[in-house]
C-alpha cells in the first residue's frame, strides 16, 4: 500500500499541478523521503481525541497538519494556505486508495464542514505499523529530549500554546526558572511498558471482554469503531516500545499546564495508557509506599467500600482505603494471578490501572514470601502511583482567597471524608429544583414531564438513527425546533 500511494502521488504530480501552481515545489521532493511523515499524520489524525465529545475528524485540521509537517521537513517557509493546498493534494491518493472518504458532515457548532471517514482502517493500521519509530510525530524519544532554554525547542515547538507572541517574549531562563525547571525534570523521567498489562489487553480486546465496557456498550457502530482504533493506537504504540526506555517532550497550555507532547501513550493518557506504564528507576517501596500502592488499588476500584453509607472506595478516607485492600487482598491477589479466569477485576472503575496495582501486590508479596520476611518492604518497584487533585481550578482558587467555605468541599482541610465541590452544587441543584416544583400546579407539573418524556423520545430516535443519514438531520432539527418553541 505504501508503494501505491508513491505512485498515485507520483501520476498525479506530473499531470494535476499547472506550471504557475503554488505546489510547483512538490514536484522538485523526493515523495519517499515525506510518505512516512503524511502516513504518520493521517493515523494519528484519525484516532479518537481524547477529551472531544466527538469523535470527528475535520479535513481541514488533516490537510494543516499534513502541509505543516513537509513544509517543516524542507525548512520551508510557513505558509498555511500552501500547508493546506499541499495537504489536501497529497490526502486525495488516500482517497484514491480507498483508505478514506471525505464527505460533508457537521462541526461543532451544527454548521456543515468537511469531515474524514475511514473506510480501511486495517490498512491505515498496517501502514503505520511498518514505519521506524524515529520518523513517527508525536511519538516518544529512546533518548531523553534537550532541555529547554528558550521558548522554542530544537524540535521546533514552542513553550507556550498561545497565539499571543508578547507572551513568549516575556518569558525566558532567568524571568521563570521554575517554568523551565518544571518541563525540564519532567523530561529526564524515562518509561518503560508494563509487559504483563500490554499481553492481557491484547487478549482482552481480541475477545471483547468486559475490561473495555466503555467501548461495547456503545451503540453508534461508527463511535465504537473510533474507540477501538483509540485502543489499538495505545497498543501499537506500546508495542514499539516494549523492552525500551523512552521519554516525552512537554509544554504548556495558554493556562500554564503542563502536557506531554507524545500522542496517547503518556501519564495523562486514559485508563489502559496509564495501567500499560512504569516509570524506568525502581525504588524500594517502604512502608509509606506500600501504603500508597493500597490506597491506589482501591481508588481504582471505586466500588462499594461495604459501608452503611454507601461511600465507594475512591469516597472514604485514606487510611479506610488501605484497610479496605488488606480486608480484600485475596481476592486482589487472585485477580492478578489469574486475570483471564478471575475476570472481576473487569468490574473497576479504571481497570487496567486496577489490575496493574494488583499484580504490583502481588510481585511484592512474592518477593517477601522468598526472603521468608513479610515485614521486608525493600522490594523495588516501578509502578505509579497517580493522585488526582480536587476540582483543581476552584482548589487554586479557593487556597488564593483563603475561602474558609470551599475549602472543604476541594480538600484543603482536614475532612473524615472526602469533600465533593460536584456533589456540594448537586444538592443545593436539587434543593432549588424541589422549592420551585413546590410552587408548581399539577397540571404545569404533568405539562413539564411530557415535554421531558418528549425529549428523551427524540434523543433516543437520533442516537438509533444512523450517521450522518437525512433521518438523523431530520431528528436534530426536530429537537432543536422543540426546544426552540419550549425555552421557558
Amino acid at each position: 500500500m505504501r508503494q501505491k500511494l508513491i505512485d498515485s502521488i507520483k501520476s498525479r504530480l506530473g499531470t494535476e499541478i499547472p506550471e504557475r501552481s503554488t505546489l510547483k515545489y512538490l514536484q522538485k521532493l523526493k515523495i519517499e523521503d515525506y510518505i512516512d511523515t503524511v502516513i504518520s499524520v493521517v493515523y494519528l489524525y484519525t484516532r479518537a481525541k481524547r477529551g472531544s465529545k466527538k469523535n470527528t475528524t475535520y479535513l481541514v485540521e488533516v490537510i494543516a497538519a499534513i502541509g505543516h509537517n513537509i513544509r517543516n521537513k524542507y525548512k520551508l517557509k510557513r505558509d498555511s494556505s500552501i500547508a493546506a493546498k499541499t495537504g489536501a493534494f497529497i490526502l486525495y491518493s488516500f482517497e484514491q486508495q480507498g483508505l478514506l472518504q471525505v464527505v460533508l458532515g457537521q462541526g461543532g457548532k451544527g454548521h456543515a464542514t468537511y469531515i474524514i471517514q475511514v473506510l480501511d482502517d486495517d490498512k491505515i493500521c498496517d501502514l503505520w505499523d511498518k514505519l521506524n519509530p524515529s520518523q513517527i510525530e508525536k511519538l516518544p524519544s529512546l533518548k531523553p529530549y534537550a532541555p529547554w532554554i528558550s521558548t522554542k525547542h530544537e524540535t521546533g515547538i514552542f513553550l507556550v500554546k498561545t497565539g499571543n507572541k508578547d507572551v513568549l517574549d516575556k518569558i525566558n531562563l532567568q524571568s521563570h526558572p521554575i517554568v523551565f525547571n518544571c518541563v525540564n525534570k519532567a523530561q529526564q523521567v524515562g518509561w518503560r511498558i508494563n509487559e504483563f498489562i500490554y499481553d492481557l489487553h491484547l487478549w482482552a480486546l481480541r475477545n471483547k471482554t468486559e475490561a473495555f465496557s466503555d467501548i461495547w456498550e456503545l451503540h453508534n457502530p461508527e463511535a465504537r469503531a473510533t474507540k477501538i482504533r483509540e485502543a489499538r493506537a495505545i497498543g501499537g504504540i506500546a508495542r514499539r516500545f516494549l523492552g525500551e526506555t523512552f521519554y516525552h517532550l512537554y509544554y504548556y497550555d495558554f493556562r500554564g499546564r503542563k502536557y506531554p507532547a507524545t500522542a496517547y501513550l503518556h501519564e495523562q493518557g486514559s485508563d489502559l495508557a496509564k495501567g500499560l506504564l512504569f516509570r524506568a528507576d525502581k525504588k524500594a517501596i517502604g512502608k509509606e509506599g506500600f501504603f500508597w500502592l493500597c490506597v491506589s488499588i482501591a481508588s481504582n476500584w471505586a466500588g462499594d467500600a461495604g459501608r452503611e453509607d454507601g461511600a465507594k472506595t475512591d469516597k472514604i478516607p485514606l487510611k479506610e482505603r488501605y484497610l479496605w485492600t488488606l480486608d480484600n487482598e485475596e481476592i486482589i491477589l487472585s485477580y492478578a494471578e489469574n486475570p483471564k479466569v478471575n475476570q472481576g477485576w473487569m468490574k473497576a472503575d479504571k481497570p487496567w490501572q486496577f489490575l496493574a496495582a494488583c499484580n504490583e501486590l502481588k510481585c511484592l508479596r512474592v518477593y517477601q514470601y522468598e526472603v521468608n520476611d513479610f515485614e521486608n518492604y525493600e522490594y523495588k518497584s516501578h509502578i505509579e502511583c497517580f493522585i488526582d487533585g480536587s476540582n483543581n481550578g476552584s482548589q487554586h482558587l479557593s487556597a488564593l482567597t483563603r475561602d474558609e467555605i470551599t475549602a472543604p468541599h476541594v480538600n484543603l482541610v482536614p475532612l473524615g471524608l472526602p469533600g465533593d465541590l460536584y456533589k456540594y452544587v448537586a444538592d443545593h441543584v436539587w434543593t432549588r429544583l424541589e422549592k420551585t416544583l413546590s410552587t408548581m400546579s399539577k397540571e404545569e407539573i404533568n405539562e413539564c414531564e411530557k415535554l421531558i418524556d418528549n425529549l428523551i423520545e427524540l434523543k433516543k430516535q437520533i442516537n438509533d438513527s444512523e450517521p450522518k443519514s437525512d433521518r438523523r438531520k431530520e431528528l436534530i432539527s426536530e429537537i432543536q425546533s422543540f426546544k426552540d418553541r419550549n425555552k421557558e
